[in-house]
Formats: C-alpha cells, sequence, structure tokens
C-alpha cells in the first residue's frame, strides 16, 4: 500500500513539473515574440 502511494506522488509531482514548464515555456515563447 504505501509502495502504491509513493508512486501516485510521484507521478503526481511529475504532472505538476511537466505542467509547469509548459506554462513556462509558453510565457518564454510570448516574450519573445513581443520582442
Amino acid at each position: 500500500m504505501c509502495v502504491f502511494f509513493h508512486v501516485a506522488f510521484f507521478v503526481f509531482g511529475f504532472c505538476q513539473i511537466k505542467e509547469g514548464l509548459i506554462y513556462f515555456f509558453d510565457q518564454l515563447t510570448r516574450v519573445v515574440l513581443v520582442m
């Protein structure tokens, strides 16, 4: 059971990081386009 929670937490954290990277690159692209 503990292993399941660890895996779920890891996957959730990875998804959060991925969302953050997508948002970051989106903002970066907008800044470059404005320039």
